[in-house]
């Protein structure tokens, strides 16, 4: 589960057999939100059906979930690190694991990784941001500055989707505090906020200085996992929104929420494209599975350093004799608004939403290579696409 996972090579990908899954039940006397935050990119939230199912099994919030889902693979079904870890949730398909051609299958991933996310959080006696680490490098390197950085930005996305779902913009000068409230109230809370540094405190009552600490008797803005403890009693990991001055912001009864749209069931099992992707940013996204035929939009622009996103969602024989590929390209960052482009050729803005369209390879046994690009704010990045027939 390391963050930031690269392929600079051809990745072969075994077929991937999507079945008829029945859905399990929630819990007897709750109920499920209504979908994710509206924080999340369309990669992320087109999983929502299937991440709040097995979330609200877990008594995982469910955002939680779709931050680290966020983290491990951007979304992308078939991401597979240098080091095995495989699928939408970056899972290690150890003995005790579905094998690693099963883990590409999202329902599979996501029913596994939230069944790892609550057990690591529960060892953790609720200390999320431990529990992240671990989760990313084991417990053995929790320590380690690449674990603490990946538990540090999942908690972060997690109090942006947090502060969207109470109508609070992600980019104002608000705090989220992390704590254990209940029968493993712990001592040690974690800070984050859009202008604020990550760090942690420990109560202290003899420290007169000023520090964020849980409001008292005030509910959390969320609740990222509860839990019982050894005698039974819950546990619960909450999220408070605060001003940098402590005073906790409204909470919203009627929390604002994306309805997830359906995955889409495959009749038959598809095969999954063979491709790589020449890396020419800090991320590259492998050829995810096209199940989802819609997606939320962009609800807002988080501006920063410009990305590209882009991969082929499909590709198909042609009956002119040659084959076609069905390419999607996203910007991220910048100002929003965006240019994309196909070895130079424009194919649509400025917009603020992904575009896809087709490339044709009249050749039958032909490779598509080529150059996606986006342009915002006057920027333009780049990214290498190695395309095999189907």
């Amino acid at each position: 589960m390391q963050p930031g996972r690269t392929a600079s090579t051809v990745t072969t990908l075994a077929v991937i057999l999507i079945f008829l899954f029945s859905y399990p039940t929630y819990a007897q006397n709750s109920t499920p939100p209504a979908g994710l935050s509206p924080y999340w990119q369309p990669a992320v939230a087109r999983w929502g059906e299937i991440i709040i199912q097995y979330a609200w099994e877990r008594k995982l919030d469910p955002d939680l979930v779709a931050a680290v889902i966020r983290k491990e693979s951007l979304g992308n079904a078939t991401a597979v690190g240098s080091d095995g870890a495989t699928g939408l949730m970056g899972i290690m398909p150890f003995d005790w694991r579905p094998e690693a051609e099963e883990l590409l299958n999202p329902w599979t991933n996501i029913q596994c990784g939230t069944r790892t996310l609550a057990q690591i959080i529960r060892d953790g006696k609720g200390d999320l941001f431990y529990a992240l680490a671990a989760y990313n490098g084991g417990w053995e390197r929790t320590h380690s500055r690449t674990t603490r950085n990946y538990a540090a930005d999942v908690m972060l996305h997690y109090a942006r989707s947090v502060a969207m779902r109470h109508a609070l913009s992600t980019e104002t000068n608000w705090i989220a505090i992390f704590g254990v409230e209940g029968a493993c109230r712990l001592n040690t809370v974690t800070v984050v906020g859009p202008y604020r540094p990550f760090a942690r405190y420990t109560e202290r009552p003899w420290l007169r200085a000023h520090l964020p600490t849980v409001p008292t008797g005030v509910p959390p803005h969320a609740v990222a996992f509860s839990f019982p403890d050894e005698q039974g009693e819950e546990c619960r990991v909450g999220v408070w929104l605060l001003t940098e001055e402590g005073t906790p912001l409204p909470r919203l009864t009627e929390q604002k929420f994306v309805s997830p749209a359906p995955v889409a069931t495959l009749a038959s099992a598809p095969a999954v494209p063979t491709s790589s992707v020449v890396i020419t940013t800090s991320v590259v996204i492998p050829t995810p599975v096209p199940t989802i035929t819609s997606t939320p939009p962009i609800t807002q622009c988080e501006g920063g350093p410009l990305e590209i996103y882009a991969w082929e969602l499909d590709k198909a024989l042609s009956p002119q004799g040659g084959w076609t590929a069905t390419i999607f390209i996203q910007g991220r960052g910048g100002d929003c608004m965006y240019i994309y482009a196909w070895n130079g050729e424009v194919k649509g803005g400025p917009i603020s939403t992904p575009i896809t369209f087709d490339v044709y390879m009249p050749d039958r046994n032909g490779l598509i290579i080529g150059t996606a690009s986006v342009t915002s704010a006057g920027e333009t990045v780049k990214r290498g696409l190695y395309i095999t027939p189907p």
